[in-house]
């Protein structure tokens, strides 16, 4: 589903964001775009290394519902407490980003 709080971005900001989070000498090697979801955009990123997904929150500029604003850093909170606490199979977050110093909005890596 394509939406306004979606945040698209071009690959080389992607490319940079993964190198921000793994290493300057990581390769980025494919970027696509997954399907579904309504409020974040999420990316497909294989390096030669592993392959990554990667969640982008809603640009600061986007109204949302008052629910939703702190959503990325609530979804991240919720990994690392499962995590650390059960033996839940889940995805194994890699890197969260709040600064928006590579772009205006946080976003994490699995």
């Amino acid at each position: 589903m394509d939406a306004v709080t979606k945040t698209r971005l071009p690959d080389q900001t992607i490319v940079q964001m993964t190198r921000a989070a793994l290493g300057e000498e990581i390769t980025v090697q494919h970027i696509r775009p997954l399907s579904g979801g309504f409020c974040s955009a999420v990316y497909l990123v294989e390096t030669s290394q592993c392959r990554l997904v990667l969640k982008v929150g809603t640009n600061a500029n986007v109204k949302v519902m008052r629910h939703e604003v702190q959503y990325i850093p609530t979804e991240v909170k919720m990994l690392r407490l499962i995590g650390e606490n059960t033996d839940i199979p889940m995805p194994r977050l890699i890197a969260f980003d709040d600064s928006c110093s590579i772009v205006h909005t946080p976003y994490f890596f699995l």
